[in-house]
């Protein structure tokens, strides 16, 4: 946490306040003496992604405003001065670089409240919670499910490719929305989509998603079924992952 900080240039009451924590929590998490929840973790390396993202953005206006100036005083000449050894190259691009895997990716869900979501893997693994039985499911590594304000939130960070499954789980019946948002760390604005339907109480409504890191524009959800009962995917005992081990250990 403070190698993080550090990297962001920001002061503790500066960092507790983009995570969402409190100035004295954070301190305690800096000396090792209170653990870093998955919440927390998730929530650093999403504000060390959009840092990334405006450096990318600042590089690029800076290589623009280069260009423009080369241009200006005539520096755009490529011809080899008489006598030298110098060979001319060709002119930078001001696009900043592509992303590609080696920066961080999240996805991030969010359904309005009391409705929830349970996120399938391709092994059967979930993540989620059954808002009739209040039963958490974290099983799939590197993601976690919260409730926070009027929403329920599912975060999967570096998620591997593959199929998965996004079930809306009906907490009363009315209208439910779900916000999907995947950010490769890139340059480019994140992919998002917004989905609005009707529910019923204790049933639930099933999305796909095909994600595939070197495609994420075609990652997106889509409707697969609606259901009766959410037996199938909430009738087994949660096999939940140990939390997070404390700084240092």
């Amino acid at each position: 946490m403070r190698q993080a900080r550090k990297r962001l240039r920001m002061t503790q009451k500066e960092f507790a306040g983009a995570i969402g924590m409190q100035t004295n929590s954070l301190a305690m998490i800096e000396r090792g003496l209170r653990p870093v929840v998955k919440t927390t973790e998730l929530a650093v390396k999403y504000l060390l992604v959009m840092n990334k993202k405006q450096l990318f953005v600042i590089i690029g206006l800076v290589l623009v405003v280069v260009l423009a100036a080369r241009f200006l005083i005539g520096g755009t000449n490529t011809s080899t001065p008489k006598g030298s050894d110098a060979t001319s190259t060709q002119t930078p691009s001001g696009t900043p670089p592509e992303p590609s895997a080696q920066y961080p990716v999240l996805n991030a869900y969010s359904i309005n409240l009391p409705n929830a979501l349970i996120l399938l893997d391709s092994q059967g693994r979930r993540t989620g919670k059954d808002p009739v039985t209040g039963t958490q499911y974290h099983e799939i590594s590197g993601t976690t499910y919260f409730e926070e304000g009027h929403s329920g939130q599912l975060y999967f960070s570096a998620p591997p490719k593959g199929l998965y499954t996004l079930y809306v789980l009906g907490g009363q019946t009315g209208q439910y929305t779900v916000t999907s948002k995947m950010d490769d760390g890139g340059p480019k604005n994140p992919t998002r989509q917004i989905i609005s339907g009707d529910i019923q109480k204790g049933s639930m409504v099933a999305y796909t998603q095909n994600y595939d890191l070197a495609n994420v524009p075609s990652s997106t959800l889509v409707l697969q079924s609606s259901a009766s009962s959410t037996t199938s995917i909430t009738s087994a005992p949660p096999h939940n992952l140990p939390p997070p081990p404390a700084p240092g250990h």
